[in-house]
């Protein structure tokens, strides 16, 4: 037990010191919908500067949840654009167009190069910690190589922050996956907050699926990876 609650503490501070190190930092340009960009891994983390009290008074000491729960509460309102709860159940559910989907393989196969496709994170009516695409959840992801991939982000978790990146990290996956970084420039959604009066908070972001392979989409809050927020990215092609 004892080497179980060191082993928190210590990614607990290594988090908390990854944020006090670039807190207030600018952010890096914007996305394809026009909001503040979520810079990625590493130098990313807290380059929106939240440092409330729930984040300096222990939320981030309670590992993965704690974090995301103080994480969700600084960002609610100040990031993201806001749609509504039901514009953000139509979108979660939606077939993508040029896409084939298959619900018993859970696989969505993209035959276009102009890949688009909205992704919510936790929705209040699926499975807690876990992506939902084209009304799967954590499906597979096929897309050509070469690729536009045009994602719109939607937090859909009422008390918790997340976030979306395609990376190379594989499972099973580490408590600070951000530091894995994204697999393809562009290929990362700021961390969103929570719900507020506004609607649901989204953004969307695209990138160039430039190399073929296998890799993996997922949340970078810590801790969120390990518990279910993951799944296949794969790119097809010679």
């Amino acid at each position: 037990m004892r080497r179980v609650t060191l082993g928190r503490l210590a990614a607990g501070l290594l988090a908390l010191g990854l944020v006090m190190l670039v807190a207030g930092a600018a952010a890096g340009g914007t996305g394809a919908g026009g909001s503040a960009s979520w810079t990625g891994s590493g130098p990313g983390w807290g380059s929106f500067g939240f440092m409330g009290s729930g984040m300096m008074g222990g939320g981030m000491m309670g590992g993965g949840n704690g974090m995301g729960q103080a994480m969700g509460s600084a960002l609610a309102g100040r990031v993201g654009q806001p749609i509504s709860p039901a514009q953000a159940t139509a979108l979660g559910g939606a077939t993508p167009t040029g896409a084939t989907v298959d619900p018993t393989a859970k696989r969505i196969t993209f035959q276009s190069t102009d890949v688009r496709f909205a992704v919510l994170a936790s929705p209040s009516d699926g499975p807690d910690m876990t992506f939902r695409i084209a009304g799967l959840v954590n499906p597979t992801l096929v897309v050509p190589l070469g690729a536009t991939v045009t994602v719109q982000f939607i937090n859909a978790d009422p008390d918790m922050s997340h976030n979306w990146a395609v990376t190379n990290a594989h499972a099973p996956f580490s408590f600070m996956t951000m530091m894995v970084g994204p697999a393809f420039p562009g290929a990362v959604a700021q961390p969103l907050g929570d719900p507020t009066s506004a609607g649901l908070p989204s953004e969307t972001v695209r990138f160039t699926a430039s190399a073929a392979g296998t890799y993996t989409y997922l949340c970078e809050v810590p801790g969120h990876a390990a518990q279910g927020m993951h799944g296949t990215f794969q790119v097809t092609g010679a």
